[in-house]
């Protein structure tokens, strides 16, 4: 463990991949919009890369841990990325476009459980909380660092390049950000002479600062989900677990179902430019990462039920509410402070329901059971990603924007029902 500062150095390799990623966050709907996408199809698109990273996030991590290196694994999701969105810049239909988003959740996704590993494996135990809080730090910078480029780059469109023209090349840009964190991992990273076989269960107990993200990037360690756990009848997780779960299940795919239409919808209800667009996801990043500070107080005081029932049905209510700002005659500057504020919000709520979530499964799960328990909590995250954008899309598509946002608002309120009766 003599000169930790030196293995923490790699950490740094993350903010460029993390730029990559948020500056091509919202770019994957938008440019689907570019080929001719409908919004069914564009539903599909969200849903792809959650598809394939939750079984990728267990495969990679379970190989990680046979083999028993980190290093490759973690260049090796950097490299997976950067081929994945060259390919989406490059791609000039709705099909290959669909393929190359489902090869961006398998290949991209080898970086993140040894990465995990790799930061307690380089670290003492009493240093995990403040390590971990550190790592999943620089990926946060760099996701907001990510949007903020975007907006920025799309405003060549001002300058007479074609919006098309600049999503493309903004994906390149992002393929190399992210060969730039490979490069840095290679230099930077030194594999751990110390191995760990087995995962303590308490590291899942530590909050990861996250951003919220449309496409399921796994961020604890999912791989410690068995699901032997789950149905068999020795160690069977508590009923209220499992209601928990489908709770989380049914929130997220309302959370997601939300945001595959949302960008797409103020470019072609309201009119904003794409531009425009990453500002007001800004906003709500930023107000979600400044409350972190907080919200630890906020879920002690209030309860983590209650902060998340609060949390959750502000969003219910807000979702549709986008609707009225683009029916009102709101001339288009007032429209797009409006939007600020209310995505702000849904922002805000986004950190409460993160933190009382991870807290009402720690006291929901037996101490045995407890990390098997936060694996189930994160793939029940990922599938929920999975289902909500198909569904927000196709009601989009085919009832109109104001029944996606509706029925976005209604998997929210029947999570929380779950939510309600549960005795917590």
């Amino acid at each position: 463990m003599q000169n930790r500062s030196r293995y923490d150095r790699w950490y740094y390799s993350y903010i460029p991949a993390g730029i990559a990623n948020g500056s091509t966050s919202l770019l994957i709907i938008l440019f689907a919009r570019e080929l001719g996408a409908s919004i069914g199809q564009i539903g599909l698109i969200a849903a792809a890369s959650s598809l394939t990273s939750v079984p990728a996030y267990m495969l990679w991590g379970s190989l990680s841990d046979r083999l028993r290196k980190r290093k490759p694994f973690v260049i090796a999701g950097f490299i997976g990325m950067a081929f994945c969105l060259l390919l989406m810049g490059l791609s000039t239909s709705v099909p290959n476009y669909f393929v190359a988003n489902l090869l961006f959740g398998l290949l991209s996704t080898a970086s993140a459980p040894a990465a995990t590993v790799l930061v307690i494996e380089t670290s003492k135990r009493e240093d995990w909380p403040k390590k971990i809080a550190a790592f999943s730090q620089m990926g946060g910078i760099g996701w907001v660092a990510g949007l903020a480029l975007g907006a920025a780059w799309l405003q060549l469109e001002t300058v007479q390049i074609p919006l098309t023209d600049a999503m493309r090349m903004l994906f390149i840009v992002g393929a190399g950000l992210a060969l730039l964190s490979a490069l840095n991992a290679w230099q930077l990273i030194r594999e751990p002479v110390m191995k760990i076989s087995e995962k303590p269960a308490e590291l899942t107990e530590h909050h990861y600062i996250t951003v919220e993200r449309l496409k399921y990037m796994p961020l604890r360690m999912l791989h410690l989900f068995n699901f032997h756990a789950y149905f068999g009848r020795k160690n069977r997780f508590e009923k209220r677990l499992i209601a928990y779960l489908i709770c989380i299940f049914l929130l997220l795919a309302g959370f997601t179902s939300f945001y595959a239409i949302f960008p797409i919808f103020l470019v072609g209800e309201i009119g904003l430019s794409s531009s425009s667009v990453f500002v007001i996801y800004i906003g709500a990043q930023l107000t979600s990462a400044l409350s972190y500070k907080y919200v630890g107080n906020v879920v002690a005081e209030r309860g983590s039920k209650k902060t998340q029932l609060i949390a959750s049905g502000t969003r219910a209510i807000l979702f549709p509410s986008v609707v009225l700002v683009a029916h009102i005659g709101l001339p288009i500057a007032l429209a797009f402070l409006a939007i600020i504020l209310i995505h702000a919000i849904i922002g805000l709520c986004w950190s409460l329901i993160n933190v009382s979530g991870s807290v009402i499964v720690s006291n929901i799960s037996s101490e045995e059971l407890r990390g098997h328990a936060f694996g189930a909590y994160n793939a029940s995250q990922g599938f929920g990603s999975i289902v909500g954008p198909i569904i927000g899309g196709l009601i989009s598509q085919y009832f109109g924007y104001v029944f996606g946002f509706l029925s976005a608002s209604a998997l929210v309120i029947v999570g929380m029902i779950i939510l309600l009766r549960l005795r917590i």
